[in-house]
């Protein structure tokens, strides 16, 4: 994997100019690659940015501005993995310490199925389960996040791989991410924003999914 297809959103200036920065990443990370753990591997369909900038450009509420985001090209597991398994999720970071900048790809999809809990669960236990009650992440489940999180998503156990054979002339679909709520009157453009983007039309608010033309980032 070309590291450079991680986005950096050092410089942004305008919404437009984020969405296709993430846009070109996602691109290669969903079309080009794979998703590898140990024997499985799955594809990622969707994906959703989370991201908060120093500058006012971008501030956006609902980034978790964790240490790990701060990281680039590492995996970032919410809440280092503190949280029970059907509250969880991970990232791929594509922040700036240098430049204060906060940044997320959280994983929303494997293989057309929808959830970032579902997909963590997935990758480390190879099922999903839906219920709550007793469901808690075991001691060895837990050291396997301890060594998934902070490492990099190149050469860890967990870890994105070309794919053989690219779907890269194939569209993307974009639409607001999944699950948020307004705290605040401002929070509502931060809902709205396309910054889902995934590989169909998604069975989740797929009335709200759009194609997305892609163009080169200012």
């Amino acid at each position: 994997m070309n590291p450079t297809v991680i986005p950096n959103f050092e410089d942004v200036k305008t919404i437009e100019d984020i969405a296709s920065r993430f846009a070109m990443a996602a691109k290669s990370i969903m079309f080009e690659h794979d998703l590898r753990f140990q024997s499985r591997s799955w594809r990622i369909t969707a994906l959703e940015l989370y991201l908060f900038t120093e500058s006012d450009v971008w501030r956006d509420p609902f980034t978790h501005r964790g240490d790990e985001q701060l990281s680039s090209r590492t995996w970032y597991v919410h809440h280092d993995g503190r949280r029970s398994p059907n509250y969880s999720g991970i990232d791929i970071t594509a922040g700036s310490r240098q430049q204060g900048i906060y940044a997320g790809l959280l994983i929303r999809e494997l293989d057309q199925l929808d959830g970032s809990a579902r997909a963590l669960q997935t990758i480390i236990r190879a099922k999903f389960r839906s219920t709550r009650e007793g469901n808690v992440w075991t001691p060895d489940e837990k050291k396997i996040l301890t060594t998934i999180h902070r490492s990099s998503i190149l050469s860890s156990p967990l870890r994105l791989i070309p794919r053989s054979a690219a779907r890269s002339n194939e569209p993307l679909w974009c639409g607001p991410r999944c699950g948020l709520k307004p705290k605040e009157t401002d929070d509502e453009k931060f809902v709205a924003a396309p910054l889902r983007l995934a590989t169909w039309r998604t069975k989740r608010n797929q009335e709200k999914m759009r194609k997305f033309e892609l163009s080169e980032p200012e």
